[in-house]
């Protein structure tokens, strides 16, 4: 058996391989593919990795590791998990399994994207999500916000340093509060109320958001703070409590409701912060806590 299963090879799991393989720790980390920023540009907000592309630090991730003989990368889906703190099983997409005393999830999240023509093609590139991770690509551009969970408005606003032209998209919804309309005015951010039809530009590039009925707003990148629901079952499947917003609760170091799981990444929230930290370098310091609170529980084990 070995000592820790990690299901999920983003940063938070590969990550926490790192700092269990360095502790010479028998980790099997099960690697599913690419995930959700693998359409993204580049990574932004990772001290010596800035602008790095998402596939290029994910490479660096999985070659670093093979310095470290007690990790094994094994590829493929985990579909299942049961068992209890000091046996846990995961069972793969091709039937086979593996055991460990300890089990991180590092799964990670789906974004549900709004059903608008052109849309999901230009997610991550002409489509984008947070002003940390982007804004300042797009600095002094025609930018739009798309409203779609309740953070338009405060998206709008958080864009306005970056560009003196942003306009709010209420897709044919509800308009803004009284208070939220003499907030856009006070800013300089117009309102658009019509449903949108659909997107285009050149490739994955944004040029024009086209509205229904025809008319068009020249646009070069449109921020949506789309809903998300988790990338895999194993967090419901093993009784994690989870969050209003579908995020598995952890504590500050990662430790779920099931005694021996841990939660990194985008897919886990601690219950005092009102959004998942949706970055990497955020995705891999949860992942490095996991793993420490792991290797020192494990220090006591009747069997490390």
């Amino acid at each position: 058996m070995d000592n820790v299963l990690i299901a999920g090879a983003g940063p938070a799991g590969l990550n926490a391989a790192l700092t269990l393989g360095r502790a010479r720790r028998r980790v099997v980390l099960l690697d599913a593919g690419p995930g959700r920023n693998a359409t993204s540009d580049a990574v932004h907000n990772f001290l010596s990795r800035d602008g790095i592309t998402p596939s290029e630090l994910r490479q660096i991730g999985l070659d670093q590791l093979s310095a470290y003989p007690s990790v094994r990368v094994v590829e493929g889906q985990a579909v299942q998990a049961k068992g209890e703190r000091d046996d846990f099983t995961v069972t793969l997409a091709d039937g086979s399994t593996h055991r460990a005393r300890r089990l991180l999830l590092a799964t990670g999240v789906h974004d549900e994207l709004p059903p608008i023509d052109g849309l999901a093609e230009r997610w991550g590139r002409g489509v984008l999500h947070c002003p940390y991770c982007h804004g300042f690509e797009h600095r002094d551009q025609p930018l739009a916000v798309l409203e779609t969970s309740g953070w338009g408005v405060h998206l709008a606003v958080h864009l306005r340093r970056f560009s003196d032209d942003v306009v709010l998209c209420t897709g044919g919804g509800a308009p803004p509060s009284a208070e939220q309309q003499a907030l856009l005015a006070e800013r300089g951010i117009a309102v658009r109320p019509e449903p949108i039809e659909r997107l285009e530009g050149p490739g994955a590039s944004l040029e024009r958001i086209v509205f229904a009925g025809g008319a068009t707003l020249a646009r070069r990148a449109l921020f949506v703070h789309p809903e998300t629901r988790q990338r895999s079952d194993l967090p419901a499947q093993l009784g994690c409590r989870m969050l209003e917003d579908g995020a598995v609760a952890v504590d500050d170091l990662g430790q779920t409701s099931v005694p021996g799981v841990l939660a990194a990444g985008d897919m886990a929230r601690r219950p005092a912060m009102p959004l998942s930290g949706s970055q990497a370098v955020i995705a891999a310091a949860d992942g490095l806590l996991a793993a420490v609170l792991i290797d020192q529980e494990l220090l006591y084990a009747a069997h490390p």
